[in-house]
């Protein structure tokens, strides 16, 4: 053997002996882990362990068995299927474990007292263990946990001479564990459960910080939650507890992600906070991800830092959830329209996926066993865009003094958002763009709170649309008819488009008793609309100021230009009036009732007056328009309505009967000195049943061509001028816009003294008529437009500059179904005296038979004339044969 193989072989020799040596290690370890488990008889230690058990924890205690697990650790126990259970027979048992693996020291083996000697825990393995812990009245999981530890303290104190604070474990392991947060009140809505649980901590003591690792899910939503905590209180006390943890989870199906914060927000609070979401809302999204570092201690203050991202987010109307509300199925990407008056939803558009972000930092403390957390900011983030920024403070009520929890929280919005991305079941009512401004909340929760708020509504849609406009979607007068407001606001249709201005300041405040109906009282509301422009009109408000709930009852003062009420009603979209409103009422309305039409009006009384210094209603200008309002039940009064018109008066009284299926009114009324040349056109054809409408089509003679007539040369039917005097009564029906419809029926008794008609060649009542003799017509009109005054063919324009005059004129007006009646006509003028009556049709067709008595002939000599045709034309005949009714 050569000098360099020596070596070689030596090596070879020490490496064998070292293999041996750890062989016989390990057997021998092998044989006395044997032989400690065969010599160690640990059953006898089952007894007096289960005693400590039901000591320590109060409650009964099973296990099946118990043994040494020497692969596991030299001085290991195991205990086969543990069961703590409840105090109840028909409640679950708090703790179930198939195995737990508890590593001791020698002593545990030696010490029977371990009064002066605390036991002193190397491992703690837990192998699918079960907790189901019992939420008794409000009480939160943190509440639980803490009585939970208090309790053990104490009897492991009487039990052992030695409490929690002295037990050191160096190792905690939890495999597949399960918690279950049981509500036996709320048993199916709020059953919490976290599974899955996978847990390492390290050298849990009173001497120094622990490592923490934990992997599990809430709410079937996976988390981690690593860092420290530690080292443990003497007070074991968890709100001296300090931790250094980051909670991180994420997730694709976002509807459990929203409910993952809804339901961990209820672990730390004494009243459960759902969040509902619509059930025909579809919420689609990539993903989920939610991170946040706590740092701190509950009492002192633990800081928190936060971010939730849900990436391509969508909200969309759901197919199937459409189809049970009696609509069409449709693509999971149907959104609704935003047009306030369309019937059907809009399909086939995709939803805009957007990314949402919300990032906060807060400090949360625990006061006298409540939580108070101090929001220093909370900004969310659509598309990279700050939509909302919220601060302030809420703490929880302190369940053990009954006291009020605390509020103190300002929103506020920063910029627009486009809210046609929801559905309308999403967000019924509102559509456009979000309300800009801020609100305030404050006061004591949930006892008393006060809401002040700021909100510019320009660039939101509105849409409570009444029965006459059709919603765009069926929910939203459904959700109209469950409370006064909403039913209000639907009765009166209340809509608006974007761009109209509109600004809401409200300073409410909100009334909590238990077991009673919440109290909203409304300090003041004021609506208001700014002008757009520094050049248009004054801004109009209405204050209001009363309860909200449970009674619907406030006192309306302010003043509005009535004809921007189209662009906030739906009702009034045809109206035509003109003016700035000052209204002074009282209103009280009640939630609606099933049954007769008259039980589903919600405005019971209703008490105020109006006034409108000057306006335009119909073709009309009037002045001081007065009126008192009062409405009890389905009747609506307007008494003493006065107003000045045409430099003359006008008095009255009306009633809208609300309680019938087509809603009727009636009026009295009386005027005076009313100059009829101060009136429009449109209202003169009513008054004196003459058409003002143009047929259409009129044929000529044959080889006539037909006059080309401008706007300007239209020829008007004749002009009434006077002072007219008189009393009536009117009644008809209102459609769904409260406007009057025909037919309609009543009575005037017209006087006009003096007064005259342009355009009508009144001397030819002078002479008896004849068949081819024309008061007025459109074709002398056309002639004298052609030649024009002065010119040849019609001198100084011919019948256009004519007029009949008379001293006094009286008749009976009488509408029925659509026909206009003159009864008792009589006009004087001078010695010229007419007497007879008439009618007009809707077809715009009139005719009057007269008694003429000429002051060119003898009294005796008195001839009757018949007078026909239309606003175009009228023909002064003879009456010598029977006349055709007209159509």
């Amino acid at each position: 053997m050569s000098a360099d193989e020596e070596p070689v072989t030596s090596d070879n020799r020490a490496l064998r002996i070292v293999y041996w040596l750890g062989a016989a290690c390990v057997l021998l370890f092998l044989c006395a882990a044997l032989l400690v488990r065969w010599v160690v008889d640990v059953e006898h230690f089952r007894p007096g362990l289960i005693a400590t058990l039901e000591e320590i924890t109060g409650h009964p205690v099973s296990l099946e068995e118990i043994a040494l697990a020497p692969t596991e650790g030299l001085f290991t126990l195991e205990l086969r299927n543990l069961q703590i259970h409840a105090l109840s027979a028909t409640e679950p048992p708090l703790f179930m474990a198939k195995k737990v693996q508890v590593g001791v020291t020698h002593a545990f083996f030696f010490h029977a007292n371990t009064e002066q000697t605390p036991l002193e825990i190397t491992s703690l393995t837990l192998t699918s263990p079960q907790i189901n812990m019992i939420q008794r009245g409000d009480a939160g999981l943190v509440h639980l946990i803490q009585e939970s530890i208090e309790q053990s303290d104490r009897r492991m104190k009487q039990k052992l001479g030695w409490g929690l604070a002295h037990l050191v474990v160096n190792a905690i392991k939890i495999q597949n564990g399960i918690v279950t947060l049981l509500n036996w009140e709320h048993a199916s809505g709020q059953t919490q459960v976290f599974d899955r649980i996978h847990a390492d901590i390290h050298s849990l003591s009173v001497l120094h910080a622990s490592p923490v690792s934990v992997s599990a899910r809430f709410q079937s939503v996976p988390f981690s939650l690593t860092g420290q905590t530690g080292p443990l209180p003497e007070s074991l006390d968890l709100a001296d507890l300090p931790v250094l943890l980051n909670l991180e989870t994420k997730s694709t199906n976002l509807l459990q992600f929203v409910d993952f914060f809804a339901s961990f927000s209820n672990l730390f609070t004494t009243r459960p906070l759902p969040v509902p979401l619509p059930q025909d809302v579809d919420i689609r999204g990539a993903r989920g991800y939610f991170f946040t570092l706590f740092n701190g201690t509950l009492k002192k203050g633990l800081q928190t830092r936060s971010r939730l991202e849900l990436d391509k987010l969508t909200i969309a109307a759901h197919p199937d959830k459409m189809a049970e509300r009696g609509g069409q199925s449709a693509p999971v990407h149907t959104l609704f329209s935003t047009t306030a008056n369309q019937a059907a939803p809009t399909t086939g558009k995709d939803p805009i996926p957007s990314d949402w972000v919300i990032r906060q930092k807060s400090v949360l403390q625990w006061e006298q066993d409540h939580p108070l957390l101090y929001i220093e900011e909370c900004f969310l983030y659509v598309d990279g865009k700050p939509i909302l920024d919220v601060k302030g403070l809420v703490q929880d009520a302190d369940q053990e003094s009954s006291a009020n929890g605390l509020v103190n929280l300002t929103l506020t919005t920063l910029n627009r958002f486009d809210l046609g991305r929801f559905p309308h079941s999403f967000i019924p009512f509102l559509s456009g763009e979000t309300p800009q401004g801020t609100v305030h909340i404050q006061g004591a929760w949930p006892n008393a709170l006060q809401w002040n708020t700021h909100l510019d509504l320009t660039q939101t849609d509105i849409s409570f649309p009444s029965a006459g406009h059709p919603p765009a979607h069926p929910s939203r007068s459904e959700a109209a008819e469950q409370h006064p407001i909403l039913s209000a606001l639907h009765t009166l249709g209340i809509a608006k488009q974007a761009g109209v201005p509109l600004v809401l300041d409200w300073d409410m405040v909100q009334e909590h008793i238990e077991g009673k109906e919440d109290v909203w009282l409304l300090k003041e509301l004021v609506v208001s609309r700014p002008p757009l422009l520094s050049s248009d009109n004054p801004e109009y408000r209405l204050r209001l100021s009363g309860t909200l709930q449970p009674t619907l009852q406030f006192d309306l003062d302010g003043t509005w230009e009535l004809s921007s009420l189209k662009e906030y009603m739906t009702r009034a979209t045809q109206w035509n009036v003109e003016g700035m409103a000052h209204l002074e009422a009282s209103v009280v309305v009640h939630a609606p009732t099933t049954g007769a039409r008259e039980e589903n009006r919600t405005i019971q009384t209703l008490t105020g007056q109006l006034h409108v210094e000057s306006g335009h209603l119909a073709g009309i200008d009037f002045q001081d328009f007065a009126a008192r309002i009062q409405q009890e039940g389905p009747h609506l009064h307007l008494t003493e309505v006065e107003t000045n018109t045409g430099l003359g008066r006008l008095d009255g009284h009306f009633l809208v009967d609300f309680s019938a299926p087509q809603t009727h009114y009636q009026g009295l009324f009386a005027f005076a000195g009313i100059a009829l040349e101060k009136l429009t056109e449109a209202s003169q054809s009513g008054l004196v049943g003459l058409s003002a409408t143009r047929p259409v089509g009129k044929r000529l003679p044959a080889g006539e061509a037909k006059p080309r007539v401008t706007p300007e040369s239209t020829p008007p039917y004749p002009q009434v001028e006077g002072l007219a005097f008189g009393q009536g009564a009117l009644r008809g029906q209102l459609d769904d816009n409260w406007m009057a419809v025909e037919p309609f029926s009543g009575t005037i008794h017209l006087e006009i003294e003096p007064g005259r008609i342009k355009g009508m060649d009144g001397a030819l009542f002078l002479r008896p008529p004849t068949d081819h003799q024309v008061l007025f017509g459109e074709e002398k009109w056309v002639q004298a437009e052609q030649t024009g005054p002065g010119k040849a063919g019609v001198p100084d324009g011919g019948l256009v500059h004519k007029a009949f005059y008379w001293d006094r004129l009286a008749t009976d007006l009488v509408w029925d179904h659509a026909v206009l009646y003159f009864d008792n006509l009589h006009i004087h003028s001078g010695g010229l005296q007419l007497s007879g009556s008439g009618e007009r049709h809707p077809s715009g067709q009139h005719q009057f038979e007269l008694v003429v008595q000429s002051p060119l002939h003898k009294a005796e000599e008195r001839f009757n004339a018949w007078l026909e045709g239309n606003a175009q034309q009228t023909l002064y005949r003879t009456k010598q044969e029977k006349r055709e009714p007209i159509p």
